[in-house]
Formats: C-alpha cells, structure tokens, sequence
C-alpha cells in the first residue's frame, strides 16, 4: 500500500472522529437539535470546500466541468445527493423510534450490506476469510449495545428497525455508488465529486432549513434548555461549527479519494476502527457527564473484536491480491 493511501486513511479516521465528537459538543450544548439539521447542512457544506483545492491534474475528467459530463454521470450525482439526504433523514428518525443502542447494531451491518452490494454490481470477488473478517467486524460492532436503552418495541419498535435497516442499506448504496462513478472512465475526479455531490445536497438542506426550520428556530431557548452544557458561550458554538466544517471538509475529501483508491468495502472497514475509537474518546470527553458515553466491558469486548476482525481482514486482503497478482503473471 503506497504511503500516500496509509495519509489519507490516516485523515479521514481522525477527522471522521473529530467531527463526531464536536457535534456531540453542539448536542449537548443545545445547538444542533437533529430536528435542525444544522450539523447536516454543515457537513454538505464543507464538501464544497474542495473546490479551493490546488490539484496538479492534467487528465482528461479534470478538464470536464459538471454540465459538459455525459447525462448519465450528471444524473448519477444528483442520485447520489438524493439517496445521501434520505438516508441521513431516515437514520435519524429510526434511531429516535429505537435508541441509538439498537441501532448502532443494526447499523454496523453497513460493512456486510456494502461487500454484498460490491459484489453484485462492482463484480468483486471476496474470499471465505473476508467474509468471515467481515461478519467479525459486525459483530463486534453489535457487542456495543449490550446493556443499553433501547425502544424497540411494539409496533413502532418494528417499524424503527425497519426504518433503520433500509437507511442501512441506502448508505451501503452510497458507498458503492460513489466508488463506480469514481472509477467510471467518464466519471467526476475525487475534488469535483466531493464539489458537486456537495452542492447538490447542501442547496437541497438549505432550502429545507430555510422555510421549514428557520422560522420556528429559537436558538437561545434551545441553547438555554441544553441537555448537559446550557448558555454556553456563543464564540464556543461559533468555534465550534467553524471546527466542524473543516473537519468535514478533510473528512469529505479524503472519502472520496480513498473511495477511488481502496475501494467502498475497505473505507467502510476504516469507519469501523473510526466506531471504536469513537468510544474512547466519547468515555474521555463526556463520561464525567453523560454516563452513556462511559466505556463499559461490552464496548471493551466491542472493540476487542473489532479490532481482530479488522486485522484478520487486512491479511486475507493482503494474500487474495498477492494470489490474485500470481494468476495475473501466469496470465501474462
């Protein structure tokens, strides 16, 4: 692996945690309500940031601006921004009808959901090992969840898991998604795709916190009836979301190269090590606090797993490309 792919790996896993642990800060802090979708809009937002990139690229798809793209790429994009924004709607209310322990278990399957859907439309070929790595991975995910709150139950308990499921399953779409259009010879490069999926989905957020939120938005009273840090200081809040749109423009950013470089199924294996060290940080940051966020044995043996299914993949990767690389010589 170049050591240029091990950079952005590297970035995308610390500022995918820096950002989940600054719009905890705003939650608490009685800024960033889910209803508002404020923290949403800021994470569009930053990928439109990628624009002010300097990039030294001479080929033929960075030359391309987005109207001159063939119709199918510039329908791809607008797809893309749609399934992004219902996915993110649809998760947050599924994990509102059942918790987020459940639905952090649910939600884990995401690694499976996306070597699954690689599998039929990207045609790739996984070995037993990987598979096996894979399910590793999510269950240990699911391991988190034991001893916590959860609502699912009855029949809005159902339907919450339904719910979160097919939200699920629509962000595994997007990791596949992304990752053949990245990879299509006519498709977008990894700037102009984080630039136009960006501002696709961010003018579409906008419009709908401009006339559905914004006019019953009270910010003071929110921040006042904040659940763990109220009246906090508007220059900490400012800061605050300033940090966030940096953060989610390197985060952003760096998705989607690696999308290009490593492929949807080893990014969504990078997300579980982000999900894992999320634990520690939330237990360091916020356990004097919220004792949810505390590290409990159940996450200890989350992350335990985790992380031996993460290596167990990492090598079986390894010896499928060094097999596959034999019978490409043999080939020759």
């Amino acid at each position: 692996m170049e050591f240029k792919t091990l950079v952005y790996q590297f970035i995308y896993l610390a500022t995918g945690c820096l950002s989940t642990m600054i719009t905890q800060y705003l939650f608490y802090a009685g800024a960033a309500e889910k209803k508002t979708y404020l923290t949403v809009l800021a994470q569009y937002f930053a990928m439109t940031l990628s624009v002010f990139i300097p990039v030294n690229d001479n080929s033929k798809k960075a030359k391309v601006s987005f109207f001159a793209k063939p119709a199918h790429i510039k329908k791809n994009i607008i797809i893309i921004s749609l399934i992004d924004i219902f996915a993110n709607v649809i998760s947050t209310f599924g994990m509102f009808l059942i918790g987020s322990g459940i639905y952090q278990v649910i939600h884990s399957a995401i690694v499976v959901f996306t070597a699954i859907l690689s599998r039929i439309f990207l045609n790739k070929k996984f070995t037993i090992q990987q598979w096996f790595s894979l399910i590793v991975i999510t269950s240990g995910l699911s391991l988190s969840a034991i001893g916590g709150r959860s609502n699912a139950t009855g029949v809005m308990g159902t339907i919450g898991i339904a719910i979160t499921i097919f939200g699920t399953i629509c962000y595994a779409i997007i990791y596949v998604l992304n990752e053949r259009i990245l990879k299509h010879e006519d498709g977008p490069t990894a700037t102009q795709h984080s630039v136009w999926v960006g501002t696709c989905s961010a003018s579409i957020t906008f419009v709908y916190i401009l006339f559905f939120v914004f006019p019953k938005l009270d910010m003071r009273k929110s921040m006042m009836n904040a659940p763990l840090y109220p009246n906090s200081p508007m220059i900490n809040i400012i800061l605050a979301y300033v940090s966030l749109v940096l953060s989610h423009f390197l985060h952003s950013y760096t998705y989607f190269v690696l999308l290009g470089k490593s492929g949807a199924v080893t990014t969504g294996v990078i997300n579980s090590i982000r999900a894992v060290s999320v634990f520690f940080l939330s237990s360091a940051l916020y356990c004097r606090d919220d004792v949810s966020q505390c590290f409990t044995r159940p996450k200890v043996a989350s992350c335990v797993v985790v992380v031996v299914g993460i290596l167990l993949y990492s090598v079986f990767s390894s010896k499928a490309q060094q097999q596959q690389q034999l019978k490409n010589k043999k080939k020759e």
